[in-house]
């Protein structure tokens, strides 16, 4: 048996793109592909979807704002990766507060493309993707990471934590 969940609301004309399951509860957190919204839902609970508009100030890009891509769900926060603007927006479940980070890079041309949890080290990892420009510039598609301890204490205590700790690594296209 296959049910239906109904996107109302903000989602009745977009679709969902990129999902990830709750590591605590089940529940299953998404983006939108308009890029203006994270939702979650819990299929135990009346099929109720709560939709959290994205703060985003560079949500009128394009049409798929800054085109939410890669999602990954920890025990306190749900995060995404935004290709288009090389953002990492942070989603705290507790305070249901969201939180950013740009990614430097040299050139316009490259993209956020994928992002993953290593709860070990307690890192956010992304790839960064030079996938536009021709010819391509291999040395422009790296990856990298962010202490996600760093970021939690900015967001608790911003004044005394101003900045995220993170590392672009350089150098791999002689790998």
């Amino acid at each position: 048996c296959i049910e239906k969940f109904l996107l109302d609301g903000p989602l009745s004309k977009s679709k969902v793109v990129h999902l990830e399951t709750d590591p605590i509860d089940d529940t299953v957190w998404f983006t939108d592909a308009g890029g203006r919204y994270l939702g979650h839902a819990n299929p135990d609970r009346d099929k109720v979807i709560e939709v959290y508009a994205l703060p985003d100030s560079h949500a009128n890009l394009s049409v798929a704002g800054g085109l939410p891509w890669s999602l990954r769900v920890d025990d306190g926060a749900v995060y995404f990766g935004e290709y288009g603007t090389r953002h990492i927006l942070r989603f705290d479940k507790t305070t249901a507060t969201f939180d950013e980070v740009w990614i430097p890079v040299a050139t316009s041309q490259v993209a956020l493309h994928s992002i993953d949890i290593d709860s070990a080290t307690d890192r956010l990892w992304f790839t960064l993707a030079n996938e536009v420009q021709m010819p391509l510039d291999r040395t422009a598609s790296t990856i990298g990471y962010i202490d996600l301890a760093s970021w939690r204490e900015h967001v608790a205590h911003p004044l005394e934590n101003e900045t995220v700790a993170g590392v672009i690594y350089k150098g791999l296209e002689n790998i």
